[in-house]
């Protein structure tokens, strides 16, 4: 209607090409900026699947927020949580490492514990047998001790029984 309120004339199938022509022009540059968002976001992704949480997302806003900015915000958050999960992670194999060191520790003072119960239980069993074998050996003397006294006693009596009925040996 402009075209046609001006006075130009315009061939009816030429603002077919001229709109094809701008959509086109549109779509190369529209095509380009959201190709350098993807490989940027890429790059970023390959970062943290490569192990480096030390990256970070951009978050650029344009004038016309679209969907790569989302997805922007999205890898920027997933980044924060891996984060946030690696840190406690290495928290928790912090404190698993000092348990576990703590039960070393504690588990050597045990052996140690139980060397010197086992040595001292040792002791007392070589004492015991040494106290058996003192035992036997004052059982042999007693033994043989109440032999030669049943002995005098049995030559004792036989001397009364002698002095009694007047035979002396």
């Amino acid at each position: 209607y402009v075209v046609a309120a001006s006075g130009v004339v315009v061939a009816p199938w030429a603002t077919v090409f001229v709109a094809l022509g701008a959509g086109g022009v549109l779509g190369f540059f529209l095509s380009r900026e959201l190709g350098r968002q993807f490989d940027r976001l890429r790059a970023v992704t390959y970062r943290i699947r490569a192990g480096d949480l030390r990256t970070d997302v951009e978050l650029r806003r344009g004038r016309f927020p679209d969907e790569t900015d989302e997805l922007t915000a999205s890898i920027a958050g997933m980044l924060e949580s891996l984060r946030l999960l690696v840190e406690h992670v290495q928290h928790g194999a912090d404190h698993l490492s000092s348990a576990a060191n703590e039960l070393s520790r504690s588990t050597q003072q045990s052996r140690a514990g139980t060397d010197e119960i086992s040595s001292t239980v040792e002791g007392v069993a070589k004492g015991v047998s040494h106290q058996q074998e003192l035992l036997d050996m004052v059982l042999r003397v007693g033994g043989a001790f109440a032999d030669t006294l049943r002995a005098i006693d049995q030559a004792g009596l036989d001397v009364v029984a002698d002095r009694a009925t007047g035979q002396f040996r």
